[in-house]
């Protein structure tokens, strides 16, 4: 009986700590997802064949009209590359519409661009984008570029010193 609940303790723990890619091999497909990850097609389970397997875990967004109602967000988080997030929709709950690159990532556009990456390293992969905040009277002053579905958050507003804090792909 013992090595029968060893066995389903370790098997357990290795599906669920499997990795299939490393967070270095990661590459951010600007606008459409990571790797073969792409927002609107792929689901959760392909992110899970893609990374390793991981529990799905979910948060209860309410409804700005009434509270009662509402939609559960199902996402995966994977520490250095980004979390995976889908709403419910009927029988299309597991479909990604979204991907958040935060600051422990190490995901890297083909140009080599990430988290921490500068302004003009950004904007000469990029382009020039379109420019959706950029504010000097703010408590936190932040630039924020939009390139079609897709936003790169930088940590302040000066252009000669900005470095890439966040990126979301919807």
């Amino acid at each position: 009986m013992m090595k029968i609940v060893l066995f389903l303790l370790l098997t357990n723990y290795l599906f669920f700590t499997n990795s299939n890619v490393k967070s270095e091999d990661c590459i951010i497909v600007p606008n459409k997802g990571i790797n073969n990850i792409v927002i609107g097609k792929s689901t959760l389970k392909d992110v899970q064949k893609e990374f390793g397997a991981k529990r799905v875990k979910k948060k209860w967004h309410k409804a700005i009209e009434v509270e009662l109602f509402g939609k559960y967000e199902y996402y995966l988080e994977y520490d250095s590359i980004a979390t995976f997030s889908t709403i419910t929709k009927g029988r299309n709950k597991n479909i990604i519409y979204k991907i958040i690159i935060e600051s422990d990532s190490k995901c890297k556009t083909k140009g080599g661009n990430g988290i921490d990456s500068s302004y003009n390293d950004i904007i000469e992969e990029l382009g020039e984008g379109t420019l959706t905040s950029f504010s000097s009277t703010n408590e936190n002053p932040k630039i924020e570029i939009r390139y079609n579905d897709m936003l790169v958050i930088f940590n302040n507003n000066d252009k000669k010193t900005a470095r890439v804090e966040k990126m979301i792909i919807w």
